[in-house]
């Protein structure tokens, strides 16, 4: 385990290195000196960092508490199956990750020209690009997950298809809300989203506690909690809160819900369908439905983006 980590800190160490040699080649004229230097400023970059940080802190909690309160409330052995599931959630947060980042730089651009009209489309479309392509990846888990937890940890750790539905179907409807999340950094409108988030992480232990020892729903009253949570934030506070912000954005608020609803139902068909003429009980066939199903999906969501795009 510590080695895992050790190798961690190196790649982190080297890119932070990179980053300033890379800073260094393009961006020769940015200079630090001190008499650049103002207090005002400082306390600006606290504060804002402040609350980015109490933001990734609840972020961190509504993702990683409901592994705690598994262990806590449903034993070790099925907290060990829920961690392994747990994994297709990571991968789906890893592509939100890579997507939003690629997404940012001109969210940045289009605010800081104060074209609000501009700005509102743009994070829509973003929206909408992280729905439907997050709804293939789940569309895929949802009828692949089963075959693959098989394919890697052999029979006894399946039959868990609920469990795996329960942890990946919202996901398209929720990860897109992110999109907002850093539209409120770009706008520095961070602190009330910050503080909300630590709230709905509290709200998820609590909906945990009910789930599992009131309802006696075992493991997936951890799943639920971790589904409702997030539903109540991502799609119910951060869209009235952007509203607030960004009134132009009411008429849009429900349309990357609905791109995600169509993009997981129709690639949850396809990929069905391929499973049911391609039995994946080996490896290869595995691959060759995945690489089909999701192919086919993907084709699918391109021309339903370019259809609702604003």
């Amino acid at each position: 385990m510590w080695s895992s980590i050790l190798a961690t800190d190196i790649v982190y160490t080297l890119g932070f290195f990179f980053y300033i040699w890379y800073s260094k080649q393009n961006i020769p004229h940015l200079i630090i000196k001190k008499g650049y230097f103002n207090i005002k400023h400082l306390f600006e970059l606290i504060s804002s960092g402040m609350w980015i940080a109490v933001s990734s802190a609840g972020n961190m909690l509504l993702s990683s508490l409901n592994a705690y309160l598994s262990n806590i409330f449903c034993g070790v052995f099925i907290t060990g199956i829920y961690a392994a599931i747990a994994q297709f959630n990571i991968i789906e947060s890893t592509l939100l990750g890579v997507l939003v980042n690629t997404l940012l730089p001109k969210m940045f651009k289009l605010f800081s020209k104060k074209s609000q009209n501009d700005f509102t489309e743009y994070t829509v479309n973003s929206m909408l690009l992280v729905a439907l392509f997050l709804s293939v990846v789940s569309g895929g888990i949802i009828i692949f997950g089963n075959d693959f937890m098989r394919i890697w940890m052999g029979k006894k750790f399946t039959g868990y298809e609920i469990l795996i539905i329960i942890t990946t179907i919202y996901l398209p409807i929720t990860l897109p809300s992110q999109v907002l999340n850093q539209s409120f950094t770009v706008m520095n409108k961070i602190k009330l989203p910050a503080m909300a988030t630590i709230l709905f992480g509290i709200l998820a232990l609590l909906f945990a506690y009910v789930f599992t020892r009131v309802f006696n729903f075992g493991i997936y009253g951890i799943a639920i909690a971790t589904m409702l949570s997030q539903i109540l934030r991502d799609n119910l506070f951060y869209p009235l809160y952007f509203s607030k912000l960004v009134q132009s954005f009411i008429k849009y608020q429900f349309l990357p819900i609905l791109a995600a609803v169509i993009g997981v139902m129709a690639s949850t068909i396809i990929c069905f369908g391929v499973r049911y003429f391609i039995i994946p009980q080996t490896l290869l066939k595995f691959a060759i439905d995945v690489l089909i199903g999701g192919g086919s999906s993907l084709l699918f969501i391109y021309f339903v983006y370019w259809k609702i795009k604003l």
